[in-house]
């Protein structure tokens, strides 16, 4: 059986196509494993890659996320949420709060903008950087700052809060909010492994 000739990319596909989103990865045909800079990446990321690609817990687990989110993604298209939510009082300063943690995500967003399939950053007329490191550091900077603002400033805060009060006065779509919120990927993965 003959080897791939672009193993870190074959490899990047898959994980992707399990665990990303539509058109998420390294388009077909860009062999990855070429590209400047790739032969130095660390084995034990690529292990990291292959172990989950082959944990059937951990993809149960992200599986049951993803149902939530779909059923989420699904009622939030109309005004369910958004009216439980009405209903909750809310202070200026949770108010100003919620309103900055939504302006930083999009804001950190648009971070990881493309001309075609080339990032654009606001360095581009000083700095020349090489193309796989460009694309990294643009996806992984957006990356950091929107999991940052939606996991801890605003997961812990007030939208906590707001969505707790919506569960308790009986909303379906704030529950799910509230379990997706309050999911450990991460531990009950871990725990798995362990029990």
């Amino acid at each position: 059986m003959e080897s791939s000739r672009d193993q870190i990319g074959d490899l990047l596909r898959e994980f992707y196509a399990v665990y990303g989103r539509p058109d998420e990865g390294p388009p077909p045909g860009v062999n990855v494993s070429a590209l400047p800079g790739v032969g130095s990446v660390d084995q034990s990321e690529l292990s990291l890659l292959r172990e989950s690609l082959g944990d059937q817990e951990l993809r149960r687990y992200f599986d049951k996320c993803n149902r939530i989110l779909e059923d989420l993604a699904t009622r939030l298209t109309g005004e369910e949420l958004l009216r439980k939510l009405s209903g909750v009082p809310l202070s200026a300063r949770d108010f100003e709060e919620l309103s900055c943690g939504v302006f930083w995500f999009s804001l950190a967003s648009t971070l990881d903008r493309r001309d075609g399939a080339i990032p654009v950053t606001p360095f581009d007329k000083e700095v020349d950087l090489p193309l796989p490191l460009k694309v990294r550091v643009t996806v992984q900077g957006s990356l950091v700052l929107r999991l940052y603002i939606a996991l801890v400033y605003v997961r812990e805060g007030v939208l906590s809060r707001l969505v707790s009060q919506g569960a308790e006065a009986g909303g379906l779509c704030s529950g799910l909010v509230q379990k997706l919120l309050n999911s450990d990927f991460r531990g009950a993965c871990c725990a798995a492994r362990v029990g």
